[in-house]
């Protein structure tokens, strides 16, 4: 915890990612969330753009699409997105998360 330069989370209630009261110094990005966390600017294709050049693979944008507004995961969905992926582990962390499950 010495070593964190920025702490945000999102509860159940509203859309709101919430932060602590913090006093940063001065300059553009203190803390370098700006940087780190630009890939959720709440924009689907911002991610699934990021993804594709990271994983060096095409991603379903209607996957990711899917995925933001928060549709229940399906095996279907989930081979979209990783076809290469153990379906019971992707649901074991879905529901550690409190995400839906279909």
């Amino acid at each position: 915890m010495s070593d964190t330069t920025f702490c945000i989370w999102h509860g159940t209630e509203g859309k709101r990612w919430k932060t602590g009261t913090i006093s940063y110094p001065e300059g553009d990005d203190p803390d370098g969330s700006g940087w780190m966390l630009a890939i959720l600017d709440g924009n689907p294709l911002t991610y699934q753009r990021w993804a594709e050049e990271y994983y060096e693979r095409p991603l379903s944008a209607s996957a990711v699409q899917q995925i933001y507004e928060g549709a229940p995961l399906t095996p279907g969905l989930i081979w979209e997105l990783n076809p290469d992926v153990e379906f019971e582990s992707i649901f074991a962390d879905a529901a550690e998360i409190a995400y839906p499950v279909a």
